[in-house]
């Protein structure tokens, strides 16, 4: 699967995704009255998506690997909010879009020519 967050295609070698999980939660508000039997509970309908998941890459050299994670997590942050989508490698068919998402952290590990990226976003579907 191809995954690009605005215009940055976020594994160019359409990498596979490790570790992937989209967790969905809903923000729930509960009152309780001072001696009442019950609690008023109320749904806000904000929920929130949490999608995370690594890349591994490799790269021509230990010097490139670090310069890449050096400069990776700076390009990422510097973007707002934007779509994060999801599309078939071979037709290019978006089947999830977060039209929303911000980065939340990108974590880049170093290892000789190796990459690990481990990013997680926040959005709405």
């Amino acid at each position: 699967m191809n995954v690009k967050f605005e215009n940055i295609t976020l594994n160019e070698a359409a990498q596979p995704l490790k570790s992937f999980t989209i967790e969905g939660k809903n923000f729930v508000l509960s009152e309780h009255a001072i001696n009442a039997k019950n609690a008023l509970i109320r749904q806000n309908k904000n929920l929130q998506t949490i999608i995370s998941f690594e890349i591994e890459r490799t790269h021509k050299s230990s010097r490139e690997a670090q310069i890449f994670a050096m400069t990776h997590a700076q390009t990422l942050n510097m973007l707002d909010f934007a779509p994060l989508s999801f599309a078939n490698v071979k037709t290019n068919n978006i089947f999830l879009c977060v039209n929303n998402a911000t980065i939340s952290s990108v974590k880049t590990t170093v290892e000789e020519h190796l990459t690990i990226s481990k990013y997680i976003f926040l959005g709405t579907l």
